[in-house]
């Protein structure tokens, strides 16, 4: 009798353990990825919310600022006009005849300002105390004039445009309450003069609101103007979110500290989000519900549950397909690419089984080595992206001088300002003559002084009497090589968020001197300047490829990135400053001539 040999084979048995083993692995590895998911998007979710609730703040924030500046201007246009300076001289000298003829065309000249703008402001009234004078346009009717003396001269001085808000008494009643809250007033005349009177222009709220309901916010969420602690337009908000007045005192307060302009508190079931605007005492505020962030993380759970499930079924479906012929093999090959994965770039792939993990462990092992090649490769391309990335923000800098400046040249068109247009087109041909240069990247430092001269005298006719500026480089520096570009948006930082925000006329200096074989550029302005805090956070947001910059930041990482990979990375910027006292700009280069410095400029800036 013939023994038989039985065979046993383990496949089944490794099977069932595989398969148990990936089925508890798959569904585990799911419950808790889900978790993990569901928790790491509700943070990104309320994170997501939060900046998206910050920057509307901020962009909403601006869009007002912009509108009232522009309202601010038009009545200050009016207020300018010889018209109302003649008005103004005949309060104080009997000899100054203020004519029936000049009142109609004053009146006309006020008539026209309101029906221009109507659409943004309510009411404009000019009144004088002896009732020779009483203009009034608006979409109401004036019920009571209150004139007193002392209190307007002792709150708005003689002249000079003020901004009146909701707390501040009125000096006209209309017939029927008004919906706007925010007046621009000017004294005529003082104690001294023959007689007395205001300009009065209303500001409709309405035309403000509507920029805030053209804005996308959160649902559920609330966002309104505030004036002080009272609030502006037409605010409905449930009784758990209205702030008092001590709450808005401390916003106010935290403001004056907080370092983007917005202060975020959070209350027990919202958050609060406080932005002051450039009129004193008017803000921007908005309320998020912390049930909008926790609903809309809740709305994940079912989609990323089912593609779980489905991840999961597809699991056990591989699992019963090949396991049996394809557990052993895999494994060892995964063992191999785990330790490839972690770095051993020499492992050796002699993995045998079946046909199709033949292939697989030979074009593993054939993308191995093509991948030793590949890791050069891709270091030299991030460098080259690099250089084509710094390449694409230069030519990106200032992308709307061009329109400005033309826009100005067509002004001055209109107003037969012909020599002055001339001029600026002179100004603005050697600006892009230098700024182009053929393709150049570096130029000397005589053609960027006169890229930047160009420049800042286009500026000086758009911004008259708001600045000064010298340039004193010795001559011996002129010739040095430097990057085209360099501090012509030094310049412009300067211009639009030191000096011309002052609202006061203020210097610009440029300078130049040698220090121990290098060249110090100095751009130098008594503006607002900036806190120390503010200064350090500017360069970590200069020095740090790993911190996002802000808008008014960027064009200098630019500059000093620019400089740093041409030079080396002890060339660059650096900045000091003082608070209202004004900031300089240091830009450090080699002492070196354009033909001395080709080559690295070649090697730096070619793509």
């Amino acid at each position: 009798m013939k023994k038989k040999h039985i065979k046993f084979t383990t496949s089944k048995s490794l099977r069932t353990i595989l398969f148990g083993f990936n089925s508890i692995f798959i569904l585990a590895t799911s419950l808790l990825f889900l978790f993990i998911v569901f928790v790491f998007s509700s943070v990104q979710i309320k994170n997501s919310v939060m900046n998206a609730t910050h920057n509307t703040m901020s962009n909403i924030g601006t869009m007002i600022d912009h509108s009232l500046d522009s309202i601010y201007k038009q009545v200050e246009a009016v207020t300018q006009s010889g018209l109302f300076h003649h008005l103004h001289y005949s309060l104080f000298d009997l000899k100054t005849e203020f004519t029936a003829y000049d009142c109609i065309d004053l009146s006309n000249t006020i008539h026209n300002f309101y029906n221009q703008n109507s659409s943004v402001i309510d009411s404009t009234l000019l009144y004088l105390n002896d009732n020779s004078i009483m203009f009034y346009y608006g979409k109401n009717a004036v019920k009571a004039i209150y004139f007193e003396s002392e209190t307007l001269n002792t709150l708005y001085p003689n002249s000079l445009l003020t901004w009146q808000g909701p707390h501040d008494k009125p000096v006209y009643e209309p017939i029927y309450k008004r919906d706007h809250e925010l007046n621009l007033i000017m004294v005529l005349g003082d104690n001294t003069s023959l007689k007395q009177g205001y300009f009065v222009t209303g500001i409709d709220v309405k035309n403000l609101n509507r920029i805030l309901a053209s804005q996308r916010i959160p649902n559920n969420s609330y966002i309104f103007l505030s004036y002080g602690d009272t609030y502006l337009g037409s605010v409905e908000l449930p009784e758990e979110y209205k702030i008092n007045a001590q709450g808005f005192s401390e916003l106010t307060q935290a403001s004056v500290d907080a370092s983007n302009g917005i202060v975020v508190r959070e209350k027990p079931n919202h958050y609060v989000f406080y932005k002051p605007l450039a009129i004193s005492g008017l803000a921007l505020v908005s309320i998020l519900p912390k049930e909008e962030t926790r609903m809309q993380a809740t709305n994940l759970a079912f989609p990323i549950g089912a593609f779980l499930g489905v991840v999961f079924l597809l699991g056990i479906a591989m699992n019963l397909i090949y396991n049996r012929t394809l557990a052993q093999p895999i494994l060892h090959l995964t063992r191999k690419m785990k330790e490839a994965g972690e770095g051993d770039l020499q492992t050796v792939f002699d993995v045998q089984g079946i046909e199709e993990i033949n292939t697989i462990n030979d074009n593993v092992k054939t993308l191995l080595d093509r991948l030793v090649l590949l890791i050069k490769q891709v270091e030299l391309e991030q460098d080259q992206k690099r250089i084509a990335e710094i390449r694409a923000l230069q030519s990106q800098i200032n992308p709307h001088f061009l329109y400005n400046t033309l826009f100005s040249i067509r002004q001055l068109c209109s107003l037969n300002e012909n020599l002055k247009a001339k001029k600026m087109i002179d100004n603005l041909a050697t600006f892009y003559q230098i700024g182009v240069n053929k393709g150049k990247p570096i130029i000397s430092l005589r053609e960027e002084l006169e890229h930047v001269r160009s420049y800042l005298d286009i500026q000086l006719m758009s911004f008259e009497n708001q600045f000064q500026y010298d340039i004193d480089v010795d001559e011996s520096l002129l010739d040095v090589a430097i990057p085209k570009l360099t501090l012509q948006p030094l310049v412009e930082n300067a211009l639009q968020h030191g000096i011309i925000p002052n609202r006061m006329p203020g210097n610009l200096f440029i300078t130049g001197e040698e220090r121990f074989g290098d060249l110090d550029i100095y751009i130098s302005d008594d503006g607002l300047g900036m806190s120390e805090e503010m200064r350090i956070q500017i360069l970590k947001e200069i020095h740090s490829n790993e911190i996002q910059p802000s808008s008014t930041v960027y064009g200098m990482r630019n500059v000093h990135q620019r400089l740093s990979l041409t030079f080396g990375s002890q060339y660059g910027l650096s900045i000091t400053s003082s608070l209202l006292q004004g900031t300089t700009v240091i830009v450090k280069i080699p002492l070196q001539d354009k033909t001395a410095i080709s080559s690295i400029s070649t090697e730096s800036f070619e793509t």
